[in-house]
Parts: structure tokens; sequence; C-alpha cells
């Protein structure tokens, strides 16, 4: 269902002001990444309330379309989103399309990465830790869903910690093939894969024994080990 967004939105999201309503606004990029193949898009670091959503990150994209981090003000069961909104001819913002839900997740995150002309997203999920990443395509009238990758960047913590690895997102770290059929590899050292699909869960590999190939319209999980 399409939710029309007010004028003061878009205002937000040009706005060359560092405070808003006593809201910091703040001009940020994401950090280019020298080690997978994601791409860069410019974003407002911003927390707007409009209406009953609060929106935490804006993206541009590059057709105009803008991807946003919506989370129910009323703290709702589903948890946070992404948004793709619009322009109308009135200056106001359209919801074109809804993501699924993160549910308990404490981060919605995108990060984006090209095919060809087509764009595809990594959205890291959990909390002070990664729970792993939704992978979906972005589509100028929706988020299409391919599964979930079940894996995390092993990250050594420090002596004295309750566990020895830090599990943090894979996102930068993951690599997107330039053809057909779409695969996902990994750059880091070391991985946590949190579920091997056949009886072993948060084993650690190194990050070549581990890809996702799309078949069928859903990742699957190739192991060597």
């Amino acid at each position: 269902m399409e939710r029309y967004l007010s004028i003061i939105f878009f205002t937000l999201l040009f706005s060359c002001s560092t405070e808003e309503d006593g809201q910091k606004i703040v001009l940020d990029k994401e950090v280019i990444n020298d080690i997978g193949n994601s791409i860069e898009i410019p974003s407002l670091d911003i927390v707007s309330k409009v209406d009953s959503i609060f929106y935490q990150n804006v993206f541009q994209m590059e057709n105009g379309q803008y991807i946003a981090i919506a989370e129910p003000v009323n703290d709702r069961f589903e948890g946070l989103c992404l948004q793709l909104l619009e322009m109308a001819y009135d200056s106001s913002m359209n919801v074109i399309a809804s993501s699924s839900y993160g549910y308990d997740s404490r981060t919605y995150f995108p990060t984006f990465f090209k095919q060809g002309k087509r764009t595809f997203l990594l959205v890291n999920t959990g909390e002070r830790d990664s729970w792993g990443n939704k992978v979906m395509e972005l589509t100028n009238k929706e988020f299409k869903e391919f599964g979930f990758i079940d894996v995390a960047k092993a990250t050594r913590n420090r002596p004295g910690e309750d566990h020895e690895f830090r599990h943090e997102n894979i996102a930068r770290f993951s690599i997107l093939s330039d053809n057909e059929p779409l695969t996902l590899t990994f750059t880091c050292d070391s991985i946590i894969l949190f579920d091997d699909q056949k009886s072993a869960l948060d084993t650690l590999l190194s990050s070549d024994q581990v890809k996702y190939v799309l078949k069928e319209g859903q990742l699957a999980l190739e192991t060597k080990y």
C-alpha cells in the first residue's frame, strides 16, 4: 500500500543545515570497499520522524529514487525494513515498495552491488554482532529477495572477552560475480558459518571454503570441507 510522505521529509533530504527541529543531520557517504566489490551510494545520515515511521538513513539512487531504513514508531514486532521512495509531482515522497522486516534485528543496513545494470543489496542483520545478511535485488518497483547468507567475518576479540571471535558484517568483504549465475564469494581470512545445512553450527572456516550460488531463484550454499 502506498503511503505519501510529507514535503517536510523531502526538505530534510536536501537540507544543507546540520540541524532541523533539534535533530542532527550529517551528510555522509559509504566507504568504498577495497576488498570486495560493493559500490558507493551517497547517503544522508539522518534520524527523522514522519508520521509513524523513523527514518535512520536515506540513500539516493542513480535513477532518482531513494532507499530508507524505516522503523515503526510504535515498536511493532516486525521491526526494521527498507523502503523504496520516489518523489511525486507535488514534491511529496511516495513509498513504492517495502522489503521484508528484520523482526528482532537491531540493524538493517544495506550494502550495494552492481551486476551490469542490476542492483543487489546485502542487508546486515544482528545486534552488536552480525547474524548474517539478506540478499535482495532492487528494481524500480520492488525488493526481490533471494535468501539469507549465514556467514560473518570472524575477528578475534581482545583477551578477557566472553567469546574468542567477534562476528562482523561480511558485506564489505563480499564479491558479487559479474556474470550469471549470481555467485557470492568472500575475501576475508576467516569466516563463521552459522549453519552448514547439514549438521554443523558456528563453524570457523577459511573464506575460500564457502560460496553462495543463485539456483532457481534462491541462494544455495556450497562448501569445500
